[in-house]
């Protein structure tokens, strides 16, 4: 028997086996099935979101829990805890106002007006949601109820476009439309301290990419204190279907990610539809990690941004990044030793790198991006060759700050100049010659790091 030939009442009552998400759906397969199944939909829909925001109403709720509210640019707000920007329309006298709010409660009456009397639209609408806000108990009805009105409306009658909160990212799709969204962004804490954890994290973030399909600006901010699995091989499986689904956001123009992603060495490649990436607590990423960055190719890159955090901890006398980690991490190594060859990234705009004085990237990036990608704007290259100056003038005295800190060549030195005085007698320049004696045994040092090959170079 063919569904076609059910009664509207007989398919309700099979479909109402289906859950919020997927009955929507299902209405839009067939004209027949919408036409049986949709105005009855969106009538439980409304039912549903009144109900809620009546008991939300008797709770008396509306003061939104003061906290931390970061926007989609970075910028935090410490003295609110929800901020809304839509678009309301009238659809009689077809008018349409922005309206931009910090009380939760008239964006609510909003939306009610367009239930009750069908003539208001509230649409392209931008949430920033502070932490105390999302976590509260009274207010996850009400975006759950939210997310069944947008199922039952199209994008030009509701939509939730942008968000931004703290969830993880199963909460974001259990709460709302995540189909609607354009622009996300979490900030989320990672389960790195067991492998399930991990895993159940990947999966989560895998569910997102697939609902949330036109994401066109994506900023993760999870956070990490690492003590996960030991090796990205223990949870490759689950990583390459995350790569895959990443690849199928074809909308998404810019991504920015805070720290890594579930290990060190997890290269995520971009969708070729990415044009701004930035990357931040760039110092933890693993020799293994620049090997995949060096020959991907990144085809529409325009636009690449690396930091650091925003502190000094990331150079701590630990190493680098241990303040993220519970134990000292084995992947802590100084990349000054590290060297790249050649990148594949091409048609590069601008490159910027945050605090290049600093050695936390693989001592030949800049030349490579410099050499591959002409199409620098000229202020990027100028920028780009004093950071790279700087950056080598750093990690020179360092070096050799380090060595007569050590000793390294004091031995040699004296030798050589104590000979010398013995057949020689005492000369004026006796200072001058003995610092050329010590400068020359340190550039032969630094020679044989610099040998492929040899000790103290790696070559990814």
């Amino acid at each position: 028997m063919s569904l076609s030939t059910l009664l509207p009442e007989l398919l309700f009552l099979i479909f109402s086996f289906l859950d919020d998400k997927d009955l929507p759906r299902l209405s839009q397969t067939c004209r027949h099935l919408y036409r049986a199944t949709h105005p009855r939909l969106r009538k439980l829909a409304d039912e549903t979101t009144l109900l809620a925001i009546s008991k939300a109403e008797r709770t008396g709720i509306w003061t939104v829990p003061i906290g931390e509210v970061r926007s989609l640019d970075g910028f935090e707000d410490r003295f609110s805890g929800f901020r809304a920007e839509f678009t309301k329309t009238d659809i009689e006298n077809k008018t349409s106002k922005d309206v931009q709010c910090h009380n939760f409660g008239f964006f609510i009456d909003a939306i009610v007006n367009g239930v009750k009397s069908g003539k208001t639209n509230v649409t392209n609408a931008t949430l920033i949601i502070s932490k105390l806000a999302i976590y509260n108990k009274n207010f996850q009805p009400l975006f759950c109820a939210l997310k069944r009105h947008s199922y039952t409306r199209s994008i030009s009658e509701f939509s939730i476009t942008s968000l931004v909160t703290y969830l993880r990212p199963l909460e974001a799709t259990h709460l709302f439309d995540v189909t609607k969204l354009t622009k996300l962004s979490l900030t989320f804490p990672q389960q790195l301290s067991s492998d399930k954890g991990v895993l159940d994290d990947i999966t989560n973030l895998k569910d997102l990419f697939k609902g949330a399909h036109n994401l066109e600006e994506l900023i993760l901010n999870p956070s990490a204190r690492f003590k996960g699995p030991k090796s990205v091989k223990d949870i490759s499986q689950e990583l390459e279907e995350l790569k895959e689904e990443f690849r199928t956001l074809r909308r998404l123009h810019t991504f920015k990610l805070d720290i890594f992603l579930f290990h060190p060495s997890f290269f995520l490649p971009m969708p070729e539809s990415v044009k701004t990436l930035s990357l931040g607590h760039i110092a933890q990423y693993t020799k293994s990690w620049w090997a995949e960055f060096a020959k991907y190719p990144f085809k529409n890159l325009e636009h690449l941004n690396f930091t650091l955090c925003e502190t000094d901890h990331c150079f701590n006398i630990s190493g680098l990044a241990t303040h993220l980690c519970t134990e000292d991490p084995p992947f802590v190594v100084d990349t000054r030793s590290r060297i790249l060859g050649d990148v594949e990234i091409r048609g590069l705009k601008r490159l910027t790198c945050q605090r290049m004085e600093k050695p936390y990237l693989p001592m030949d990036l800049i030349p490579c991006i410099m050499k591959r990608n002409p199409g620098l704007d000229e202020d990027v290259k100028q920028t780009l060759s004093i950071d790279y100056s700087r950056a080598l003038v750093s990690t020179c005295k360092e070096e050799l700050a380090e060595a007569m800190k050590c000793g390294m060549y004091d031995t040699e030195t004296e030798s050589e100049v104590g000979r010398r005085y013995l057949v020689n007698g005492p000369r004026e320049d006796d200072l001058q010659r003995c610092a050329v004696e010590y400068l020359s045994k340190f550039l032969d040092h630094l020679k044989r790091q610099l040998e492929p090959g040899k000790p103290g170079h790696e070559t990814i």
